[in-house]
């Protein structure tokens, strides 16, 4: 047994599946989308197209894990983080930027074109998660997390927790589609800040101690 009690083959496919992700990442990052084979995916990796089926069901799950994974890791490492309910949900939009800001214009671009040029819902037969998917689980993920603060008392019992996620996601989005539209003018770091203001002040109106918040 190696690290975490994983076999020495179970470690090799673990790494087989990060190469294949982290290449699939760089040659979209350079390219976008476009006409991206999973041939050219494989031959860069030096494995086969077998190996690649054995690890994603479709190219296009595979392009949505690499755009999503990141995200969906940010959403459940929040727990983790040990902070107050403002503090995380101000890291939690500087990092989730931080993230948007690694990947180039071009990727960004294409991803939106992405979005509207085919099914974003995944499939339940082959258990793909498409980009909705993937956005219902993070709001879940965040709104499980702004629940803990329900129950420690520090939000009242009456907080939309499920609606204060969502609009924290939807911003996220929001900003991704500003910054493509602006062709990269658009300061992101200004508009980011704005938006962890407006959305720590929505959440002291639901905090148990919110007449204290408000002076």
């Amino acid at each position: 047994m190696g690290k975490n009690g994983l076999t020495k083959r179970d470690l090799q496919a673990q790494a087989t599946r990060n190469k294949l992700m982290e290449t699939g990442k760089k040659i979209v990052n350079e390219r976008g989308y476009g006409d991206i084979t999973v041939d050219e995916i494989t031959e860069q990796c030096g494995v086969s197209k077998g190996t690649f089926y054995h690890y994603f069901d479709s190219k296009e799950a595979f392009f949505d894990l690499i755009a999503y994974q990141p995200y969906v890791e940010l959403d459940k490492s929040i727990t983790d983080w040990g902070l107050g309910l403002e503090e995380s949900v101000v890291r939690y939009m500087r990092e989730y930027m931080e993230l948007v800001m690694s990947y180039s214009p071009q990727y960004l671009t294409t991803w939106l074109g992405h979005l509207t040029t085919r099914d974003s819902v995944g499939s339940s037969s082959t258990g793909e998660m498409h980009e909705i998917d993937y956005a219902l689980q993070r709001t879940d993920d965040l709104a499980a997390f702004l629940d803990g603060f329900v129950t420690n008392g520090e939000l009242a019992p009456d907080c939309p927790t499920r609606k204060l996620a969502q609009m924290i996601i939807s911003l996220g989005y929001g900003n991704i589609v500003w910054y493509c539209m602006s062709h990269e003018e658009l300061d992101i770091t200004e508009i980011t800040t704005a938006n962890m203001e407006e959305i720590v002040s929505v959440l002291r109106l639901y905090r148990t101690d919110r007449a204290a918040c408000l002076e």
